[in-house]
């Protein structure tokens, strides 16, 4: 893993965890300014899944918002929304997991033959 692969789980760490805030009223941020809870009730997940603006400029990928929405609304629905701590270990095991299972594949693929692939 390079030190790039770790600053982005670092930030996507604290993104996540900055998100948490937000959304529990934990910092002097206004939710309203930043999110706005999914009205949709039929998905899968927990249930503070947050609403995904349609925007098509890609400049907007590297904003904080459009950064943390997808990962936010990803998480399983088991995920713990008890506290900051709680919250802050079962993500450093779940990124963890996630970026072992795509370090495997990777070496997977590159050492496989390739008549394995069609």
């Amino acid at each position: 893993m390079t030190f790039g692969h770790i600053r982005q789980i670092r930030r996507l760490h604290l993104d996540l965890l900055y998100c948490y805030k937000i959304v529990f009223g934990l910092v002097n941020e206004n939710f309203d300014d930043f999110f706005a809870l999914s009205t949709n009730t039929n998905t899968r997940g927990h249930k503070h899944k947050l609403f995904e603006p349609r925007c098509t400029a890609s400049i907007r990928q590297k904003f904080f918002v459009d950064r943390v929405i997808n990962v936010w609304n990803a998480l399983p629905s088991t995920t713990n929304f008890a506290s900051l701590n709680v919250l802050g270990i079962a993500l450093k095991r779940l990124i963890s997991l996630v970026f072992l299972l795509c370090n495997i594949f990777i070496c997977v693929i590159e050492y496989a033959p390739s008549d394995c692939f069609y």
